[in-house]
């Protein structure tokens, strides 16, 4: 497959949700790790669980962000992404272990690097900027 090509399917896969799996994941062999607040499995079932009680839509209004780059080299995707919304209701954040209250805005910011086979996704990982949230959030001394 070209880089473009691979690329494509990441994009369908960041566009569709969890909901449109089967198009662009080999359910079989996906894995996601390193990814805050999920576990490290192979279990589809686990993994479209969590994902649906972490849906982004169903916490926060007037979402914006997206990728900011995507980087692609043979079955590899980088893609550096910023999620800005307002809670609308709380949030416990999965791995820090707070509350984002209602009203509040933040912006989260990560790096996901996804591995494909086939044409399909089999490995997905996430890292997070989990001190910006903090920062955010007044729970972590900002620098100036």
């Amino acid at each position: 497959m070209s880089i473009e090509e691979i690329k494509d399917i990441v994009r369908r896969y960041l566009a569709g949700g969890r909901q449109n799996w089967e198009a662009v994941v080999d359910l079989g062999r996906m894995k996601v790790v390193d990814t805050p607040g999920m576990p490290d499995t192979y279990d589809v079932e686990t993994l479209l669980q969590h994902g649906e009680s972490d849906n982004p839509r169903e916490f926060f209004e007037n979402l914006s962000g997206g990728v900011q780059d995507m980087i692609a080299e043979e079955n590899k995707v980088v893609v550096r992404w910023t999620m800005v919304g307002t809670a609308k209701k709380p949030f416990k954040h999965p791995l820090l272990d707070v509350t984002v209250p209602v009203g509040t805005t933040i912006s989260r910011r990560g790096v996901s690097i996804f591995t494909l086979d086939g044409g399909k996704v089999i490995e997905e990982r996430t890292y997070e900027d989990r001190l910006g949230v903090l920062e955010q959030l007044g729970l972590a001394p900002t620098l100036q």
